[in-house]
């Protein structure tokens, strides 16, 4: 049962690209974002009850824009010189995402229907 909590507590996910191994591990218990660029943190926060986050990164001397969204559906993005690097950090975190909105929206559209056919 521990071991369980443990492994959905944390996600992460490794980037392998021409610039170096960019390495993203988030906690989802106190929502500790980390990033990693060739096993040197490049940046570490906890995202709390802000959910947008606009940082930029000086890696390989050259300035990287990292964004975090989290309010509704999560995405997280790292947007090089060129334009986008990385389009998602945590794929599995925006899946999860997209679940739980799709299972609060069928909820809310089952509760709905039945309070409308109950009253009639």
């Amino acid at each position: 049962m521990i071991m369980i909590f443990f492994i959905m507590r944390f996600v992460q996910q490794q980037h392998v690209t021409k610039l170096g191994t960019f390495d993203v591990r988030y906690d989802r218990f106190t929502t500790e974002f980390l990033l990693y660029h060739n096993n040197q943190p490049a940046y570490r926060c906890w995202l709390g009850l802000w959910p947008f986050r606009r940082v930029s990164l000086n890696l390989n001397q050259q300035v990287y824009h990292l964004n975090i969204r989290w309010l509704i559906l999560w995405r997280a993005r790292l947007i090089g010189p060129a334009g986008i690097h990385i389009k998602e950090l945590l794929s599995a975190r925006r899946r999860q995402s997209y679940i739980f909105a799709a299972y609060t929206l069928l909820l809310m559209v089952f509760k709905v229907s039945v309070s409308l056919w109950g009253s009639v």
